[in-house]
C-alpha cells in the first residue's frame, strides 16, 4: 500500500511539473510572416487530405515523395480556404525534386478543386515526356469561366498558355509564386518566368501530384523539401507576449480521449489548470488585451515541436 502511494506521489508530481514546465517570451512582428509551411518531417493530416490513389506518400529526412506503379497517382491537396490573402502581398514556394522523368506527369499546382476532385490548375508546373517540363497558366478571370466563380469541367484546357523549361533530374529547384496587388509573378529558381495581367482569381488549393489516372503505369518520382506562403507586405513593429503552457495544459477532449485529429485552433486550456490565471489576471490589470497584446498558445502537446512551426 506504502508503495503504491508513493508511485501516485510521484505521478502527481510528474504531472505537476508538466503543467507548470511553460513558456512567456516576447516576439516582435516582422516584414514577413508565415501564413502556411509545412516542411514535410511527417505527414500531416491537419494541414493535407492525402489520396493515394494506388501510389504511396513517404517521409523521410524532412522529404516527402510520391510514385506509384499503378494506374493512379498520389495527389494531396491543401486545407487552406485561400492560398493567396486578397488584401496582402503573397508569396507561395515551394522547393521540389523529380527524381525521374516518365510517360505519365504529375506536378505542382495552385488553383481550385471541381466537381469530383477535377483540378483546375491557375498556376502548375509539370512534367511528362510527352510535352518535357513546362509552367502552364489558366486565366480563370475571363467571363467564359465565370469570372473566377464558376468552372466547368475540362474547360481549363482551353486558351491555356504553356511554356518549356530546362530543368535536371534529381536536382533541387524552387518555384515562387509571387501576388503583389492583383497581378502575379512566377519565378523559377529566382528567375522571372512571366507575369500576369491585373485581376487575377484568388486560388484556394495548393495541389502535389496528379488526380487523373490512366494510360501508362510508368510516373515520375517526386519530392517536395518544403511548402510555404508567407506575406512580405511592410508592418509596424509590435511587442507581443505569447503564453505556452506546459505540457498536459492543453486539452481537447476529442483528441485526448478519442485520438481524433483537430485542428490548432479547436485546443483550449485544461479545465483543472489554474496556473496561468494569475499571470494573465496582472497583464489585463496592466491594460493589456488577451488576443491582441498578448495571447495563451494551446497545443497539441504530444506531437513534435516542429509540427507547431
Amino acid at each position: 500500500m506504502g508503495y503504491m502511494l508513493k508511485k501516485l506521489q510521484i505521478s502527481f508530481l510528474f504531472i505537476i511539473l508538466f503543467v507548470l514546465f511553460s513558456f512567456v517570451f516576447e516576439v516582435d512582428s516582422v516584414d514577413a510572416f508565415s501564413i502556411f509551411s509545412d516542411e514535410f518531417d511527417y505527414k500531416d493530416d491537419l494541414k493535407w487530405r492525402y489520396v493515394l490513389n494506388g501510389g504511396t506518400v513517404g517521409f523521410a529526412d524532412g522529404v516527402m515523395t510520391l510514385e506509384s506503379t499503378g494506374i493512379g497517382f498520389p495527389v494531396i491537396y491543401s486545407k487552406l480556404s485561400e492560398v493567396f490573402l486578397p488584401d496582402t502581398d503573397t508569396t507561395f514556394e515551394v522547393k521540389f525534386r523529380y527524381n525521374s522523368f516518365a510517360p505519365m506527369g504529375d506536378g505542382i499546382s495552385i488553383g481550385y478543386t471541381g466537381l469530383s476532385s477535377y483540378p483546375f490548375y491557375q498556376f502548375s508546373l509539370w512534367q511528362d515526356t510527352h510535352d518535357g517540363v513546362t509552367f502552364v497558366y489558366n486565366d480563370f478571370s475571363l467571363s467564359k469561366y465565370g469570372d473566377c466563380d464558376i468552372f466547368v469541367e475540362y474547360s481549363d484546357l482551353i486558351d491555356r498558355q504553356i511554356w518549356p523549361l530546362d530543368l535536371t533530374v534529381s536536382t533541387w529547384h524552387v518555384m515562387q509564386v509571387k501576388r503583389a496587388g492583383s497581378l502575379y509573378e512566377i519565378l523559377l529558381n529566382g528567375e522571372i518566368l512571366y507575369v500576369t495581367g491585373e485581376e487575377q482569381c484568388l486560388p484556394s488549393n495548393i495541389i502535389l501530384g496528379n488526380p487523373l489516372g490512366g494510360g501508362s503505369t510508368i510516373w515520375n518520382s517526386l519530392s517536395i523539401d518544403y511548402v510555404r506562403v508567407y506575406s512580405t507586405n511592410d508592418v509596424e513593429i509590435v511587442n507581443k507576449i505569447i503564453i505556452i503552457p506546459g505540457l498536459g495544459a492543453s486539452w481537447n477532449g476529442r483528441a485526448i480521449v478519442y485520438n481524433q485529429n483537430v485542428l490548432m485552433d479547436q485546443w483550449g486550456m485544461t479545465p483543472f489548470v489554474k496556473t496561468y490565471d494569475g499571470l494573465i489576471n496582472a497583464f489585463e490589470a496592466k491594460g493589456l488585451v488577451q488576443g491582441d497584446d498578448f495571447y495563451v498558445w494551446n497545443y497539441d502537446w504530444r506531437q513534435p515541436n516542429s509540427g507547431h512551426c
